[in-house]
């Protein structure tokens, strides 16, 4: 849902989001290209 309503995204920060997939990350990276900031702090995987 991010990556198709925010695709100008710069900055991100997901931590402690137990709920985020592999597959979900991937898909973000791809679509918000943009993005310079990503904080994965915190994940269960």
């Amino acid at each position: 849902m991010i990556s198709e309503s925010y695709l100008h995204l710069e900055s991100l920060n997901i931590t402690r989001c137990v709920k985020i997939t592999d597959g979900g990350l991937q898909h973000v990276m791809v679509k918000c290209s943009g993005l310079k900031s990503l904080t994965l702090y915190a994940l269960s995987r």
